[in-house]
């Protein structure tokens, strides 16, 4: 399909326009980045690809793609589309004024052709008071083989009515419309006066101004560029043009990030929240996209850069730090708390604890997908996370890492659920027969630190009902131990009949047991208890009278 066979009287087709528009914006983003980062620049080549990748797709599905350029706007097929007011650097203007009075990208363009001529327009986007037409020169000098555009008569000279040539020589054209036809061949010209060469040496004044320059150009304050691709995205209110200024916002955002620029990373992030409101009022589509995006942006691979540059931030960017870390999603965990693994400042190690538990709060499950990993240091980490968050799902979460292979996670998860409160206790206190006597003593401590009816109660079942074997002397005794920290008068009953009330031998498996009774009624420290260890105490038989008064000692 040949675009320059139609007139802008053809009517465009269903979805021509729109393409044509995102087409625009695209061309007129690269521009603008080009004219704010250095050749070669990871954001040059995304815009770049962009705006290529749209133009391949326009011209695969509608033919080559033709704009008309006026002083104010450019128009597609009779269709005015705009891109802001009339200023200088704006594309309508600075096209119109060097001549071009339409431009049109053919099918075969290569990214390469492409981008000469962003290159070209964006060098001469600068107008001086007395346009010379630099622009065509330079498109001319490119010879694009895939880009065609036509020279408003202004161009030309007008004292040659009959033989009118442009003030520059276009050389042989195959295409008639790159230049005004009309144009003869054979017309000759004085020849010009050879130029010096001192008139054209730099001098070193010159230079270094030239230096000045460049090094102002690449210090160039990108806020503005920001500021342009935010306003397109309320301007234009077209999807896929919204999800491509989106998918380079994630990209700086990435690239501020490894650069340690966090007064970018955090701009972005309120823009970006500012827009989500509006949207949210205005633009109810972009709603789940821009959500999209804080989930990418809060993404392992979006946040890589911040783990490599972790360990080189200072005390000054703490406060940046902390308010982007509020604009993330859950998904950011993964990459915090591999970032808590590495050396670091208590202050830093804060920051990041501060963080997780936040975002933790909002959705355990990313938290959850960690706590299988096989780092025993980082689960222990996690742990603490947990031992902040609220709600029943910590507490299975903990559960789980109570029978966790590694004793020390196990013994963490026990502290933390000890922490919580008395009512927890029955949750672990299946573990008092743990083959790890850490796990019990430190459940028995926990229970024996001030009276608690539901801990007594475990605690009088389990030893009603177990037999213990004549290894088990120590643990035995700590199970009295914890009953008589933890216990009422409701246990004195069972500790009198295990102290004296049985008819036992002097084996060593009813001695420990005899011994603990006569602890835990000292520990109870009530009247009660206090009697039984007095009859306890003038009992005919020795060794209970001997047992009472260790427990005394």
């Amino acid at each position: 399909m040949d675009n320059t066979l139609r007139g802008v009287n053809d009517r465009p087709v269903p979805g021509e326009l729109e393409a044509a528009r995102r087409i625009l914006t695209g061309l007129h983003h690269a521009r603008k980045t080009y004219a704010l980062y250095p050749e070669g620049h990871s954001m040059c080549a995304n815009a770049l690809a962009q705006a290529h990748a749209q133009l391949m797709a326009f011209i695969a599905r509608f033919g080559n793609l033709k704009f008309e350029i006026e002083k104010d706007y450019l128009s597609f097929k009779g269709e005015v589309m705009a891109l802001g007011q009339t200023e200088a650097g704006t594309m309508p203007l600075f096209l119109f004024r060097d001549g071009i009075r339409w431009l049109e990208f053919m099918e075969g363009i290569s990214p390469e052709e492409l981008d000469d001529f962003i290159k070209i327009i964006n060098k001469y986007s600068i107008l001086s008071e007395e346009p010379d037409g630099d622009i065509v020169t330079a498109i001319w000098e490119l010879q694009p083989p895939h880009i065609k555009y036509k020279v408003a008569d202004l161009f030309w000279d007008v004292e040659q009515e009959t033989d009118a040539r442009p003030r520059f020589d276009p050389g042989p054209c195959e295409d008639s419309d790159a230049v005004l036809s009309g144009t003869s061949a054979h017309t000759e010209y004085p020849a010009l006066p050879a130029i010096a060469q001192s008139e054209i040496i730099i001098t070193p004044e010159e230079e270094s101004m030239i230096l000045k320059m460049v090094r102002m150009e690449e210090r160039q304050d990108p806020t503005a560029y920001l500021d342009a691709l935010f306003d397109s995205l309320l301007a234009y209110h077209d999807k896929e043009n919204f999800e491509i200024i989106l998918e380079v916002l994630q990209q700086e955002f990435k690239d501020s990030l490894a650069r340690k620029d966090f007064d970018i990373a955090l701009k972005i992030l309120q823009s970006l929240e500012y827009v989500f409101d509006i949207c949210q009022e205005e633009i109810g589509w972009a709603v789940p996209i821009i959500e999209d995006c804080y989930f990418t942006i809060s993404s392992a691979q979006s946040l890589a850069p911040l783990q490599a540059v972790w360990p080189q931030i200072d005390a000054g960017e703490i406060v940046k730090i902390k308010q982007i870390f509020t604009y993330l999603k859950p998904e950011a965990i993964s990459t915090l708390a591999i970032i808590l693994l590495q050396q670091q400042s208590p202050q830093l190690r804060k920051l990041l604890m501060n963080a997780l538990i936040t975002l933790a709060a909002k959705d355990i499950q990313p938290l959850e997908a960690l706590i299988k990993s096989p780092d025993e240091k980082l689960v222990q980490m996690l742990v603490q996370v947990l031992a902040n968050l609220k709600g029943e799902q910590p507490v299975k979460v903990l559960m789980g890492l109570v029978r966790h292979k590694s004793e020390r996670v196990r013994m963490d998860a026990i502290k933390v659920m000890l922490q919580r409160g008395p009512e927890y206790i029955q949750h672990i206190f299946t573990l008092i027969d743990d083959s790890d006597r850490h796990l019990s003593r430190l459940i028995l401590k926990s229970m024996g630190h001030s009276r608690n009816k539901g801990a007594e109660e475990l605690l009088l079942g389990y030893l009603k009902g177990r037999r213990f074997k004549k290894t088990e002397a120590e643990h035995v005794i700590a199970c009295f131990t914890a009953l008589g920290q933890c216990g009422s008068s409701d246990s004195v009953a069972f500790l009198r009949q295990t102290l004296i009330g049985s008819r036992w031998g002097l084996h060593l498996r009813q001695t420990a047991q005899m011994r603990g009774a006569a602890m835990a009624l000292r520990l109870l420290g009530i009247p009660e208890a206090q009697q039984v260890l007095e009859e306890a105490s003038r009992s005919y038989r020795p060794h209970v009278r001997r047992t009472v008064k260790q427990a005394l000692a």
